[in-house]
């Protein structure tokens, strides 16, 4: 059994690729949650593992810290013991699949005025509308 969750979130931490037994490599980051209950805001924080594809799925699209992005894995509540003696519930995701949502953050280098020529330019651009005319013209 296994209770399947789809989160939007941004990520709190650059991924971090790690080698497990057997030299298998896979990934962990940690997922904020910001949910909105009236005029009060809950974030919620889920730490992510995914598979050795995956690690290089997100190395590969260049993810860090801040992006917006859509998981979807399996959900486990593991208890542990804080710092300060207190019980506490740490929720874990096990990644199935990813990608990114929203848009993309603009760099150092980059201006409001240089980024609107780029994205219309990336979005395509849309010819003028053009009329045949009567429709004595049109071919038959």
């Amino acid at each position: 059994m296994y209770a399947n969750v789809n989160l939007e979130g941004r990520v709190v931490n650059d991924p971090e690729i790690k080698t497990g037994k057997g030299d298998k490599k896979f990934v962990t980051f940690r997922l904020v949650v910001n949910q909105k209950y009236g005029e009060q805001e809950i974030a919620s924080f889920f730490n992510c593992t995914g598979s050795e594809l995956l690690a290089e799925r997100l190395n590969k699209a260049g993810v860090k810290k801040g992006r917006l992005i859509h998981v979807n894995g399996n959900l486990s509540l593991r208890e542990y013991t804080g710092n300060d003696g207190n019980q506490h519930i740490s929720a874990d995701i096990g990644i199935l699949d990813w990608h990114y949502t929203g848009t993309k953050p603009k760099t150092d280098g980059e201006s409001s005025d240089n980024a609107a020529p780029a994205q219309a330019a990336a979005a395509g651009s849309v010819n003028p509308e053009q009329t045949i005319g009567d429709d004595e013209e049109l071919p038959i």
